[in-house]
């Protein structure tokens, strides 16, 4: 057969195949278009409970309108997903929607790091990103408490996150019994089975803090005997015997 001819040949198949795929495609939408959601699925990505599927499904409904009986092509997901992730509890969510006609709300939770309960304050959650989002009345995180007069400023968490981080680290978050801040933006904490109070300031140097803490405990402590002892200072550990 001749080249010529089976350029053309070759042309026709293409022009053909080409059609038919825009055929499919025209019908495809056609028939999409008089297709309606039926059903909500939420799927939780973590062990969290800040959020149940009925929340969701009255969050959609209030702010993106009703999504039952809609035409998929008419739901929003991009404006789903804006909404829902302009919730405190919410860090990520996906949403689409299946040629089964279900819509898919794929979500990541925020999760705590520390809970800040301040002294005359709304106490909140804080994150590993150092973000304050709320407490909820319904479910309730184990995490660190901070309690004390906590300063509303974003540093002061940091501080705070590095400080349960490196106790964590160091094995010292379990053995603790209270932490707090006061005025000054010292923190301190007590420990499990023992009375004072263990000053370390700032979170500069803690490492060395916390080994100065050991050897108090080792050797300079005698039940009942202190306060408070103070490892702010470089090279120290003061105490103070308590009032009589």
């Amino acid at each position: 057969m001749r080249t010529w001819i089976k350029c053309i040949l070759l042309a026709v198949f293409a022009a053909a195949f080409c059609a038919g795929i825009r055929f499919v495609v025209f019908e495809s939408r056609k028939t999409r278009d008089t297709m309606s959601c039926h059903s909500l699925e939420v799927e939780m990505m973590d062990t969290l409970r800040f959020f149940r599927e009925s929340d969701i499904r009255e969050a959609i409904n209030m702010e993106c309108g009703p999504f039952i009986g809609q035409r998929i092509n008419d739901i929003n997901v991009n404006s789903i997903e804006l909404m829902l992730r302009s919730k405190d509890h919410i860090e990520d969510v996906e949403a689409w929607i299946t040629d089964d006609c279900i819509l898919h709300i794929r979500l990541w939770q925020r999760m705590p790091s520390i809970k800040l309960a301040p002294t005359g304050r709304e106490g909140c959650y804080v994150d590993r990103n150092g973000l304050h989002f709320p407490l909820c009345e319904d479910f309730a995180v184990s995490v660190p408490v901070i309690r004390g007069n906590i300063p509303d400023n974003p540093i002061v968490a940091t501080d705070l996150l590095e400080f349960v981080r490196v106790s964590q680290k160091e094995g010292w978050l379990d053995k603790y019994s209270a932490i707090m801040m006061d005025g000054n933006g010292d923190i301190s904490f007590r420990l499990e089975g023992m009375e004072e109070q263990f000053i370390i300031g700032s979170i500069s140097d803690l490492n060395d803090k916390l080994s100065r803490i050991s050897s108090y405990i080792d050797r300079i402590s005698e039940k009942n005997s202190y306060s408070t002892v103070s490892v702010k200072y470089r090279n120290q550990i003061i105490c103070r015997k308590k009032d009589t």
